[in-house]
This record gives structure tokens, sequence and C-alpha cells, in this order.
């Protein structure tokens, strides 16, 4: 129906006498492959969920016991819910300018809540006539649960092969070897969501002047901001990967004694059983907090405010828009090659 989830699976085994059967040898190979089902886009419906209409955007909306209204339950499911606290591209999410987002070309917009729902306008961040952080309708692209990977990528390869050798004629030798790899490949969420995350100064170098001004209106020379980080080019992605390499020889026997047949054996064995998880595209937060505290030098360029911070390699980031940073940007808050052995604590 859709046209994804391609899987192969590759199987063989053989095997063999010589010595005029004194020895045998046998082997197996197998190799598995599954592309899975990749990641879908930001919202709610079909699109998002890689084309199936499962994703409907849940959540438990909390109240507190005071704001219950009598008979009705705490806690609450519901479908077609948005986080207030984030947006894509970000959203102010405290204070006078609180409800204030920026679109994909950086451009401030008021953020749709949904019917009957404004933002407080408060240090606390709160929305009438919704559960914190959770409103229900309203502007719902600001969802990613729909976007992560719905089947995880799967690579598998086996090997075993046995041989054995008759040294006599109830005495057997025998080597055998087990090799295994398996490794998944998944993207847990879509973007790099913060919510009600960054203290933004109003002199920002990528602010919108416009915001500059409400700024200046509204006597604050900072606010509180959430967003996805729609704009980073890729996504969290976590790589399990398990090995198994067994070697075994043995020694296999057999004699009667006293009317009565007996059995023997011994083995000796060594198995190495590695697992590791790597997780890619993860910022390194204290860099990221630097990249996205950005001023303007004397000469119009654009910097990280921190002079530490530079003086490590720190490149700017903008936070307000669909504008992907720069591959230096990229590199530093992912711990590249500029990358100090320096701790927050010392910027």
């Amino acid at each position: 129906t859709y046209g994804d989830a391609e899987n192969l699976t590759f199987q063989v085994a053989g095997g063999t006498g010589f010595a005029n059967g004194r020895g045998h040898i046998v082997a197996s190979f197998e190799y598995s492959y599954e592309a899975g089902i990749g990641t879908g886009t930001y919202g709610t419906g079909c699109v998002p969920a890689a084309g199936r209409c499962w994703y409907s955007a849940p959540a438990i909306l909390p109240l507190s016991v005071a704001k219950t209204p009598p008979g009705l339950p705490e806690y609450t499911f519901a479908t077609n819910t948005e986080d207030y606290q984030e947006t894509k591209y970000g959203i102010i999410t405290r204070g006078p300018l609180q409800g204030l987002a920026f679109n994909a070309d950086g451009t401030p917009y008021h953020f749709n809540y949904g019917a009957g729902q404004t933002p407080n306008h408060d240090a606390t961040g709160t929305v009438t006539n919704c559960a914190s952080p959770f409103c229900v309708g309203g502007d719902t692209t600001n969802n990613f649960g729909g976007g992560a990977t719905l089947v995880g990528s799967l690579v598998r390869g086996n090997v075993y092969t046995r041989a054995s050798y008759d040294i006599g004629s109830n005495t057997q030798i025998w080597a055998a070897f087990v090799g295994s790899q398996v490794r998944t490949r998944n993207v847990s969420m879509i973007g790099t969501y913060r919510p009600d995350y960054f203290t933004v100064q109003c002199d920002n170098a990528y602010l919108p002047a416009s915001v500059t001004q409400d700024c200046a209106t509204n006597h604050i020379s900072s606010f509180m901001l959430g967003t996805l980080n729609a704009s980073l080019p890729r996504n969290p992605t976590i790589v399990n990967q398990r090995d198994l390499w067994r070697y075994t020889v043995g020694i296999d026997g057999a004699f009667r004694v006293l009317g009565k047949d007996w059995t023997w054996n011994a083995y000796a064995e060594h198995a190495n059983n590695n697992s590791s998880v790597l997780v890619h595209n993860i910022l390194l937060t204290p860099y990221f907090k630097f990249a996205t505290d950005a001023v303007r030098a004397p000469d119009g360029t654009i910097v990280c405010r921190s002079a530490a911070a530079q003086a490590i390699g720190c490149q700017p980031y903008d936070l307000f828009g669909n504008f992907s940073p720069s591959s230096a940007s990229l590199a530093w808050m992912e711990g590249g090659t500029v990358r100090q052995q320096v701790g927050p604590d010392q910027l």
C-alpha cells in the first residue's frame, strides 16, 4: 500500500564429508535487511506520519485539584493537542511578548492557541483554558510525534561453521564458530526540541527589528523562548549494534564397560559479546547555548556574545526561522574538529 518497509532475507547452508567419511564440515550463512519506515514531518494528520493516518497528537491533560471542575477527572486524555511552549521556529513563552512566534522566514506572528485560549502574559507562561503545557486545537504544526521512525531499519548477518574428524572408531574431535552482527537505526524524534528553554537577549543580532522594538516598548531586556529547532538539517539518530563471536573446540567419545554404553565429552570455548549504542547528531548543550546568543561585532559581523566561547571556535546560529546553520556552526555545536577540552564552568 505504501511502497516502503522493503526487506530481504538470504540464507544458504551446506556440508560435505572428506577423508573417506572420517571428516565432516557444515556451514551456513544468513543475511537480513529491513529498510524500516522512516520519519514523517511536523503536524498532525496523515502526511506527518509517513502517510499513515495513525498520529492524532495525543496527550494527557493534567489539572490541579483546584482547577478540576466538580465531577470531572483531574487527568483527561485528549487528541489534537499542541505544546504551547514550543513551535517549529520559536515562540516566546512568558512575559509581555508571550505568544509571539516566528515564521520560516523569521518574521513574527501571533501563535494560534485555539478558540478561547489566550496567553496570560505573566511569568508562569500559562495559557487560559489549557492544561499546561498542552492546549487542544489551534496551531498543531509544531507536533513532532508523527515524525519519529515508525519502524527502525535493521541489518543482520549470521555465520556458522563446524568441522569434525574421527580420530578413532569411537572418538571425534571438532571445532565450531558462530558469528553474528545486528545493527538497528532509528530516529526517536525529529528536530531538537527545547520547550521554554532559551533566555534570549533583546539585542540578539538575528532578532527582527520589530521584536527588538517590542522589547523596548515593554521595557524588557530578555525573554524566554521555546523551539523545536526545525531548521537543523539532521535528526538525532540512535544506532544500536550487537556483535557475537564464539569459538569452540571439543572432543567426544564413547565406550562400553560391564555391558553398558558410556559417552563422554569435553570442550572449551571463548566468546565475545559486544553491544554499543551510538547517538548521532546530538548538540552539546553549553555550545548550543553560546551559539544562539549572537550579537553584532564592531565591524558588523555576527558573532557569539561570549569572548571565551569565541576563543574556542564558537559559530553563531539563528534560532528564529528556517535558516540552516552553517557547516562550521553545526560542527561546533555537535563538538566537531574545533572542540576543545573545556568544560562549561570554564566558559
